[in-house]
């Protein structure tokens, strides 16, 4: 038997690779990109944002965001002894201090009761579903499109991150409306 030859091999390895990128729905994406070239280029383009010189920018946003989870903490120690989930705090300390960094404005998760668990649950199960949203796109169009009192009705989880993405892109337009 033959052995494949050199274009073969690389018609072989093309197609893989043209595959895994639609597989990745996400053609755009500095993480899922495929080819190298692309993907340094993708790269350094944000590579300002994490300089020591930016970082050291960011810290009042971080030393702010600290005060308010310790602030938090103090009033939750004084009261009724609830459960407090530190997965949770930790991720609305995160996002509060990510938003802020590039939208200039936050979701406030700090200052939310649930410390914004509803959101977080709402994205972990849109992210479960990513293996789904793989073999069948169009359930991810439908999900993607669906209003949110349609989430609401069908995956009450999934209402939260939709409403979400509507502020989050309200704050994008701002951006690039300074811009």
């Amino acid at each position: 038997m033959k052995s494949t030859s050199t274009t073969q091999t690389l018609l072989i390895r093309y197609i893989q690779l043209e595959e895994g990128r639609q597989t990745s729905r996400s053609p755009n994406s500095i993480i899922a990109t495929v080819q190298h070239d692309v993907h340094r280029m993708r790269r350094n383009s944000i590579n300002g944002f994490f300089s020591n010189a930016s970082i050291r920018r960011v810290e009042p946003i971080i030393q702010e965001n600290l005060e308010k989870m310790l602030s938090r903490w103090s009033e939750m120690s004084s009261k009724d002894g609830k459960l407090l989930h530190l997965h949770t705090v930790f991720k609305a300390y995160a996002s509060d201090i990510i938003t802020t960094y590039a939208f200039g404005d936050c979701f406030h998760f700090l200052r939310e009761e649930d410390w914004g668990m509803a959101y977080f649950d709402s994205t972990e199960k849109y992210f479960g579903l990513t293996h789904v949203f793989g073999h069948f796109p169009v359930v991810m169009k439908l999900v993607n499109s669906a209003p949110s009192w349609a989430l609401r009705i069908f995956i009450d989880n999934l209402s939260q991150m939709s409403e979400k993405q509507m502020l989050s892109n309200i704050l994008k337009s701002r951006i690039v409306d300074v811009q």
